[in-house]
């Protein structure tokens, strides 16, 4: 018996899958304001976790921003297209979506 996949349970798992993106950075940063002792170094250690296209904080702020842009459309998808359960989870990763894209956004000014 096959089981079918629905359109918001794609959106929902492609909405998780661009989620990861700005969390690992966010991950990336914590280890690296851990090892670095000054503000300069700090960027230096974060920085270097990157391929040479992404070395710049600006482009690594927009890959961030935009992924997490992206997983904020698709919850919103979701969310109009699901059941009970989907749309709890589409809910979840709204707000978790949304807060990461609000703190890209404040890190940028």
């Amino acid at each position: 018996m096959a089981t079918r996949i629905t359109k918001w349970q794609k959106a929902t798992w492609s909405s998780v899958i661009c989620l990861i993106v700005p969390v690992l950075f966010f991950g990336l940063w914590i280890q690296a304001f851990e090892a670095g002792e000054n503000q300069t170094e700090r960027v230096a250690v974060f920085i270097d976790f990157f391929p040479a296209f992404l070395q710049g904080k600006s482009r690594i702020m927009l890959f961030s921003l935009g992924f997490s842009f992206i997983s904020v459309q698709l919850s919103v998808y979701g969310i109009w297209n699901s059941q009970k359960l989907g749309w709890l989870t589409n809910l979840l990763i709204l707000t978790l979506a949304t807060s990461l894209l609000a703190l890209n956004i404040f890190t940028l000014l």
